[in-house]
């Protein structure tokens, strides 16, 4: 179990200025869904059980510092999409002017979060305090679902994650629950189960891919560990069928590094498989890094790929502003949708 830990930190050893990000963030808002959804209790009787991926371990000490360390001459790839399509074809773009522009425009303001202060202690400061969701046919639980992956090197073995519906057709998720290094790659297959919670229970049915969008140097910059990706555990995944249209999905939007009251929702192994379950806690102005912030949600293997989201007081809307990927056995991690980040999803939202 990662339970929550409190990191007391030098805030004052961040300098984090109000100009540190754009005032204004970018956004693109939640659909509820329709009212017209129907359940059907014989869809998904027979999915196979599935191991969850393993919530990867990051070493302090092997760490890439991502796109910011790298040479400029050097963005193309970095910030390059590597695509996948259901028919097992592959093709590599380099990134769009659009995005290298916005990459350079947002670097000195990402560069001046620097990392995080030296913490003073870390404590585990309660149990755990995760929920089982009731109703997970409702929105907007029902635009979240259980993520099933075939490994490529077994045909017989299947890995779980979670994701999120960001459109229509359109999944966020983290890379490394559709692509594993060690072990061949890319996910034979990637099928999504929107409103899972309960074993062999797909409420709205099982939707195949149609493609999955990593950036290339998640596959490229890897040296036999998982610190020297994490920058880039961001993925994309286009569905088939336009399911959002009925279901409804999340809204996603810059994340401008600033406190926020944080909800993770997904699929923890140590609980019984399929079932949906919600963390949340705080997110102070001090846990954000250059593309990654740290926080003390409860979570477990299979919460990989879940939405950090935060709920807008004055709209409602919720807006996924990360995706956790990762722990170091004491804080939890995920990849933030910087400017860069936002525009690459956007760039490929269906």
């Amino acid at each position: 179990m990662t339970f929550k830990r409190l990191a007391l930190l030098a805030v004052f050893a961040l300098g984090l200025g109000s100009a540190a990000l754009p005032a204004l963030a970018q956004s693109s808002p939640e659909f509820s869904g329709t009212d017209d959804v129907e359940i059907d209790r014989a869809i998904g009787q027979q999915l196979p059980p599935g191991r969850a991926r393993p919530l990867p371990r990051i070493d302090p000490t092997e760490r890439s510092r991502g796109p910011l360390g790298l040479d400029p001459s050097e963005l193309d790839a970095a910030l390059g999409t590597t695509t996948r399509s259901s028919d097992g074809t592959t093709k590599t773009e380099t990134a769009p002017q659009a995005l290298r522009s916005a990459f350079e425009a947002e670097k000195s303001a990402l560069a001046a979060l620097g990392a995080p202060a030296p913490e003073a202690s870390r404590v585990v400061v309660g149990t755990d305090d995760r929920v089982r969701i009731g109703d997970a046919t409702a929105f907007p639980f029902r635009a979240i679902g259980w993520l099933r992956t075939q490994s490529p090197s077994d045909p017989d073995s299947w890995f779980t994650c979670s994701a999120t519906l960001i459109g229509p057709r359109t999944l966020i998720t983290a890379a490394h629950c559709i692509y594993d290094h060690d072990d061949g790659g890319w996910a034979n297959q990637i099928l999504f189960n929107p409103g899972a919670n309960e074993p062999n229970f797909a409420p709205f049915g099982e939707y195949a891919y149609r493609t999955a969008h990593i950036l290339t140097a998640y596959i490229d910059n890897y040296q036999g560990y998982y610190g020297s990706v994490v920058p880039w555990d961001i993925a994309v995944v286009i569905l088939e069928e336009p399911v959002g249209d009925r279901l409804g999905w999340y809204g996603f939007k810059v994340d401008e590094a600033t406190t926020m009251q944080a909800h993770i929702v997904g699929y923890p192994a140590d609980m019984p498989q399929g079932t949906m379950w919600r963390a949340s806690c705080e997110i102070g102005a001090f846990q954000f890094s250059e593309l990654e912030v740290w926080h003390d949600c409860d979570t477990f293997s299979g919460s990989s790929g879940s939405a950090i989201y935060e709920q807008d007081p004055a709209s409602g809307d919720r807006y996924v502003r990360a995706v956790n990927v990762a722990d170091d056995g004491e804080v939890n991690y995920g990849i933030r949708l910087t400017n860069t980040y936002y525009d690459w999803v956007l760039s490929h939202r269906e």
